[in-house]
């Protein structure tokens, strides 16, 4: 199943820890919360995205990466016997729902979690009574606030919506965001087995295929043409699809850094090029190429980055074997954090073929979203690919954003 039908019959299953009924089911017979457009900030939020649903989906997602970066919610997880898992072995998502919603809830894949024993349980479970812990939970609220807040330019010129966003809630008069938004938004927590992941390796027109030699075999996919900061052109790319041996990168990696790819040449249909940029977490370079070889490129608008994917969206993606349609399922927690040196990523059905790594996954209005990482093994319980947030890779990798 995907990722929406999972989270889905974790919403509806009859029983949620702590109780008989589903998570669903304690909604619509309780007290059903009004939503987070009646929280108090809401409006001032709004005029700065320009939609409501966008906006909802910026706060719930804000909401989550607070409790999830707060030693409080952690705790609380703790109590439970849930270890939230390491990012790069585990998943923390953000799950839009219709049902008796909107519903903006948190659904982690760890692990540790065996596939018959998938669960949810509702936030107001979990945490109890809040206000016992108002004081700490504003606390850690401001702190991730003033981490934000560090990254965002002192000018105003330039800003982009989320970081003027950012910037309300820093100035708003009530600074207990989360205790607001646990008043009028019911949540959950949604928990499940992470599945088996495998590397894909094995945007102009048509796509564009890499390999290690002149006249071998094309093991991944090119990405977009792009500008970096130094004024060299080229093309992104997968890192584990530039090195021979992709489940030796890690190894690789700690034993040289980036000297193990740095200067490395590729070759881009065909066309000589030479890595110049590397980024172990964002899993991506830059190969400096002469782009005129290559044929007309498409044009693009650069990395998408005043909101983040909403579920739905359709999207497209172009690799060396093909162009194709699909829709973004999930985005994780804090993928329009700017904190950096996180990994954050986008999520669609299971479409990826081995060689599509770096394929560059864009919007109908031409953003790119993302560069294709991993996927889910064939045949798992719960199917995906993962896509690495473009705007991380762009700014890891110092290209310039159009």
């Amino acid at each position: 199943m995907n990722l929406d039908e999972f989270s889905t019959q974790l919403l509806t299953q009859r029983k949620s820890l702590f109780s008989d009924r589903s998570i669903v089911d304690q909604a619509s017979r309780g007290y059903k919360k009004p939503g987070l457009t009646t929280l108090p900030l809401f409006e001032g939020a709004f005029s700065i995205i320009g939609k409501e649903e966008e906006t909802e989906v910026l706060l719930a997602n804000l909401f989550w990466d607070v409790l999830l970066s707060s030693r409080f919610f952690l705790e609380r997880l703790r109590s439970i016997e849930i270890d939230l898992p390491a990012k790069q072995i585990g998943r923390a998502m953000l799950s839009v729902s219709k049902l008796n919603g909107p519903r903006y809830d948190l659904l982690l894949l760890s692990p540790s979690v065996s596939g018959g024993n998938p669960f949810s349980l509702s936030l107001d479970r979990l945490i109890g009574n809040p206000r016992r812990d108002e004081f700490l939970l504003s606390n850690e609220y401001q702190h991730w606030l003033e981490r934000q807040m560090s990254f965002i330019p002192g000018r105003e010129e330039g800003r982009s919506k989320i970081e003027e966003l950012l910037f309300f809630l820093y100035r708003f008069p009530n600074p207990n965001f989360i205790l607001l938004a646990l008043r009028v938004q019911d949540f959950a927590v949604l928990v499940g087995p992470m599945p088996k992941v495998n590397r894909s390796s094995g945007i102009p027109r048509p796509g564009l295929g890499i390999s290690l030699k002149e006249d071998g075999q094309v093991i991944s996919s090119a990405g977009v043409l792009a500008t970096d900061r130094s004024g060299n052109k080229g093309v992104t790319a997968s890192l584990h699809g530039v090195v021979e041996d992709p489940d030796g990168l890690e190894e690789l990696y700690n034993l040289s850094g980036n000297a193990c790819v740095i200067n490395r040449r590729v070759y881009i249909n065909g066309v000589s090029g030479t890595v110049c940029s590397a980024n172990y977490l964002t899993d991506s370079c830059f190969v400096k190429v002469d782009v005129d070889r290559l044929g007309n490129p498409m044009e693009i608008n650069g990395p998408l980055r005043d909101r983040g994917p909403y579920e739905g969206e359709v999207v497209r993606f172009v690799s060396h074997q093909r162009s194709r349609k699909t829709a973004v399922t999930k985005v994780d927690i804090g993928i329009t954090s700017l904190i950096k040196g996180r990994l954050v990523r986008v999520y669609t059905n299971a479409v990826t073929n081995p060689g599509e790594s770096g394929s560059a996954l864009l919007n109908e209005d031409n953003f790119v979203l993302g560069f294709s990482h991993l996927r889910t093994g064939v045949g798992e319980d719960i199917e995906f690919a993962e896509w690495i947030w473009a705007d991380s890779v762009y700014k890891a990798l110092n290209l310039e954003t159009k």
